[in-house]
């Protein structure tokens, strides 16, 4: 049976002029072309040959040598070649790239902007990209040993804790400076060193910016309630 989306080790049963005809042993009926580009050189009927099976631009099974970034049911972050009327196009390492439809994006995204995506066969037996990952995701988690799991899984809840200090940190440090305190230690210089502002608005760009107040609008109005209280 042939697999598409996956690696499968065929057998050359018939050479053309435009490429060789690889089939499984067990089933020569079955046949899928791989294109003469990609045939090894001095190939002869009855080797076996390692490919990789997808779905040319026609929409017809074939063969090739080439190495995708990713495989059936597998993750990977790939980066978008293109976006088109049906959905992003994504460069997964063969000539025809791989469609992510727009139903299958979890957020827009834009040409040239990299994501994780896994790959499924779609109703019509094509391979299509989705960016609704969770599914894969816990299929990996679930191969994980109990172990391993619980090192990890520490291992996260040590870094989100981590991260969460630091950001409050930040956040802290943030409004010390608005009001004008300067750094009193390591930590505080390392904070307006790596979280300025700048950087904070870009981390959290929906937060507020605090306006800063000008000083010298502050003496002229003082100064004028003075000269109106005379």
């Amino acid at each position: 049976m042939l697999k598409l989306g996956q690696y499968q080790k065929l057998t050359i049963v018939k050479k053309v002029e435009f490429g060789v005809y690889l089939a499984e042993e067990q089933d020569m009926e079955k046949r899928v072309l791989l294109p003469a580009k990609q045939v090894p050189e001095n190939a002869k009927t009855g080797d076996e040959l390692e490919v990789f099976l997808y779905k040319d631009s026609k929409d017809r099974m074939i063969a090739t040598t080439n190495q995708p970034k990713i495989t059936l049911g597998g993750l990977a972050v790939l980066r978008v070649a293109q976006v088109g009327k049906i959905g992003a196009f994504l460069d997964w390492g063969l000539e025809k790239d791989l469609l992510l439809p727009y139903h299958e994006q979890t957020t827009r995204i834009f040409e040239g902007q990299e994501c994780l995506v896994a790959v499924y066969v779609d109703k019509s037996s094509r391979l299509c990209a989705t960016m609704k990952v969770y599914p894969y995701l816990s299929k990996w988690i679930e191969k994980i040993p109990m172990l391993a799991g619980k090192i990890i899984t520490w291992c996260l809840i040590i870094f989100m804790a981590a991260d969460s200090l630091v950001s409050a940190a930040a956040l802290m440090r943030q409004d010390q400076r608005e009001k004008n305190i300067p750094a009193s230690n390591v930590v505080q210089q390392w904070l307006d060193e790596n979280y300025d502002d700048e950087t904070l608005y870009k981390i959290y760009p929906k937060a507020k910016k605090p306006k800063k107040v000008d000083k010298s609008e502050n003496i002229t109005y003082s100064n004028t309630r003075n000269d109106a209280a005379l």
